[in-house]
């Protein structure tokens, strides 16, 4: 993240895979689901080994400024705990191995509900 120091703040969306956004890895994933309500957080929380490598990426930039994270595609607050309840997991881990990690990082949502 480079010229994020002096920034008020800077907001990293997790990735938002699914309907027209893919990754060749998680193509089956996305195939076997219908469109509607396989996007967002609803991917990732299939593959959760690469959501955990997003959010590592994203703790270690967060020592370069003031950080938020935000998880697209959510449309209650259910849909919020599984995905928030990774991030001090993921911190825990970090901490464990030595690497650093920014402090007052903000989690927070983008509500998106598909109409029918």
């Amino acid at each position: 993240m480079v010229g994020v120091k002096g920034l008020s703040w800077s907001t990293i969306r997790t990735f938002d895979l699914g309907g027209d956004k893919f990754l060749p890895r998680i193509k089956k994933v996305l195939r076997t689901e219908p469109a509607i309500g396989t996007a967002g957080h609803t991917v990732l929380l299939k593959e959760v080994e690469l959501f955990k490598v997003q959010l590592r990426a994203i703790l270690r930039a967060s020592v370069q400024g003031k950080l938020r994270i935000m998880f697209p595609m959510i449309s209650g607050i259910e849909e919020i705990r599984t995905p928030s309840g990774f991030f001090p997991e993921v911190k825990d881990e970090l901490l464990a191995e030595g690497e650093p990690v920014g402090k007052d990082i903000e989690i927070g949502v983008m509500i998106e509900v598909p109409s029918r």
